[in-house]
């Protein structure tokens, strides 16, 4: 290990080591649900071998991802960023025995290491120029390829769905839009050093959760003289319920990477602190909670910003309408 790594990782020259950590963790996060997807995927027609050997579409794009960040710091030397990331995964207590990430680094930087390994650090020649555009095209290539493995299966959430069940019309109105970028306001947040695509995350799962919550509406009795009236509900976002309103099927409404759902708890604890969810029970990971927003009733209106009878239209609607405003970053 002594011979393949050359120089300080302190002393290198990245701009950023925190942003080349966050980009590994990100990818290894990646790499190992993309395994365990193409090996569960007992319908496809392919061999285990063949749906492995796409692959090299994911170590490509993962490649490209982190050395863009070589060309957003001006760092534009492979050999800087290869010392990190040989560091992280030999050195580092959070990646030394994270075997995606050791795939990512021998596998993505395959020629460099078997270099090092011959003591030949002569630092790799690329165009660093194009390198912002390869990133996004091979981005969109692994979407390509492994779409059939990651969305073979069709969201179906009991809660919503049920037939035998009266749903309340989901009415979104342009102050429900403005409601979310005040609330999660991005001039404000980034004062604070919150990213964009961090803000980008909360407003998504406000959204949602709006939309959701408004799908949930009901009329009942309230008070002591029972009057029928309309009432924002409760919530609970369950950990293990398969085809329920569970920490999986919110991410996917987000539209939300595996890395980012693996966060989406403490994105709902944030959004909790920013005053827009109140949280009534977090039990056995399960979360009770209800989301604030203006109460208005679907009587007095006969139009929406969004399809008023399919919850999942209405979280895609929602989601085109912010990044229409050009308020949010585009995560995806």
């Amino acid at each position: 290990k002594v011979l393949i790594f050359q120089g300080s990782t302190h002393q290198n020259g990245v701009g950023s080591l925190s942003e080349i950590r966050k980009k590994l963790i990100e990818l290894s996060d990646e790499n190992a649900d993309l395994y365990k997807q193409l090996m569960e995927d007992d319908n496809s027609e392919e061999s285990k071998d063949e749906r492995m050997s796409h692959y090299r579409y994911f170590y490509i794009y993962a490649r490209n991802e982190l050395l863009k960040i070589c060309k957003l710091s001006e760092e534009k030397s492979i050999n800087k960023i290869l010392n990190c990331i040989i560091y992280m995964c030999y050195r580092e207590s959070e990646l030394m025995d994270n075997d995606s990430a050791k795939n990512i680094l021998w596998n993505c930087f395959e020629r460099e290491m078997i270099r090092r390994a011959k003591e030949d650090y002569t630092d790799s020649d690329l165009d660093f120029s194009t390198i912002v555009q390869k990133a996004g095209k091979t981005k969109e290539l692994k979407k390509r390829k492994f779409s059939k493995y990651q969305n073979g299966k069709e969201l179906h959430i009991a809660e919503l769905e049920d037939r035998d069940k009266k749903y309340s019309e989901i009415i979104v109105r342009n102050d429900d839009i403005e409601l979310i970028h005040e609330k999660i306001c991005s001039e404000r947040l980034l004062e604070y050093g919150i990213s964009e695509k961090h803000i980008a995350e909360l407003q998504k799962l406000y959204a949602v959760l709006m939309i959701i919550s408004k799908r949930m509406e009901s009329d009942r009795p309230v008070g002591k003289n029972k009057q029928i009236c309309h009432i924002i509900n409760s919530l609970t976002i369950h950990n293990n319920r398969n085809n329920g309103l569970n920490f999986s099927n919110l991410s996917k409404l987000c539209n939300f990477t595996d890395y980012q759902r693996k966060n989406i708890k403490n994105r709902l604890k944030e959004l909790y602190l920013l005053g827009v969810i109140s949280i009534n029970q977090n039990k056995m990971d399960n979360i009770r909670f209800k989301v604030i927003y203006e109460k208005i009733d679907p009587k007095d209106y006969d139009i929406s910003m969004v399809d008023m009878e399919d919850y999942k239209k209405a979280c895609e609607n929602i989601i085109g309408l912010l990044v229409k405003t050009k308020k949010i970053a585009v995560v995806s």
